[in-house]
């Protein structure tokens, strides 16, 4: 899960792949689904992609496995 998580980080540096980076963390949120960290990680690519409604639908899913900001 991790592995396919840091693809996500290398695209994220890389504006034209941010969709990218999100459809890698999604990856990565279904190979560890009780996790919140890369729920709370899709919300900053959300948020570099000027997408505010799916940034918060991923921080909520975030704080419904546990994160607590």
């Amino acid at each position: 899960c991790d592995a396919i998580s840091n693809v996500s980080v290398i695209y994220s540096k890389m504006d034209d792949r941010l969709d990218d980076a999100a459809k890698f963390l999604l990856k990565a949120a279904d190979c560890a689904p009780t996790e919140h960290i890369y729920w709370r990680q899709l919300v900053g690519i959300y948020m570099k992609m000027g997408n505010p409604k799916e940034a918060q639908k991923a921080m909520d899913k975030a704080k419904e496995l546990g994160y607590n900001p």
